[in-house]
């Protein structure tokens, strides 16, 4: 199943040559990302660690959301089961959201139906709750969205973002 994909390419020298690698990361390149994920792993434990990393298949998005659904089972005082799929993975999260802040929920699917790039002005617009700021430091907090500039934020990957679009549907 073909999946969105999107770059940004700024590059003005004509003399940097660019490798776009879109396979799954090797086992060494995903142990670079745990090492940079290594905050997200304090919340788990070793078994946990071994089950994420190895379910996750090189897919660092999978990785990501799994070490989140730890830390939200945990905070929901919820036992951790990990799903086989990315989009599993992120269903379960999107039901835990709903379950503990449901402003979050409606704002984050509200952001997802307006695009991949959110404009925060015009979702604070239409939101327009006293809260709205702490629910997008909330968002931020738990992995699901980040800032690209003052007036724009995005989903922390594309996969995310449609699969929160496609759970919005049912």
């Amino acid at each position: 199943k073909q999946k969105p994909s999107k770059g940004y390419f700024n590059i003005f020298d004509d003399n940097v040559y660019l490798d776009i690698n879109i396979s799954s990361l090797k086992d060494a390149d995903m142990e670079e990302f745990c090492k940079l994920s290594e905050e997200q792993f304090l919340y788990t434990n070793e078994s946990e660690r071994y089950d994420i990393i190895n379910k996750s298949k090189g897919n660092p998005a999978y990785l990501e959301q799994a070490l989140s659904l730890c830390f939200d089972s945990q905070i929901g005082d919820k036992p951790f089961e990990l799903p086989e799929t990315f989009t599993e993975v992120t269903n379960k999260r999107l039901q835990y959201l709903k379950e503990v802040n449901e402003i979050a929920y409606e704002i984050l699917v509200g952001a997802a139906v307006m695009g991949d790039k959110i404009n925060i002005r015009l979702l604070h617009e239409i939101f327009d709750i006293e809260q709205f700021d702490d629910v997008i430091d909330y968002l931020k907090k738990m992995n699901f969205i980040q800032p690209v500039n003052e007036i724009y934020y995005e989903f922390k990957n594309l996969l995310l973002w449609e699969t929160i679009l496609t759970n919005s549907k049912h």
